[in-house]
């Protein structure tokens, strides 16, 4: 994995923005598991 992250090394900023979109992601994922339940 360390090779990998070298070879596509992504600037600190884009990474931030893809974590928050993945963070977005998974959490309306769980309001809809949450919003099923109801």
């Amino acid at each position: 994995s360390e090779v990998r992250k070298r070879k596509h090394y992504e600037k600190p900023s884009v990474r931030k923005k893809r974590k928050a979109l993945a963070a977005k992601r998974r959490a309306l994922k769980r309001m809809r598991k949450l919003g099923q339940r109801q």
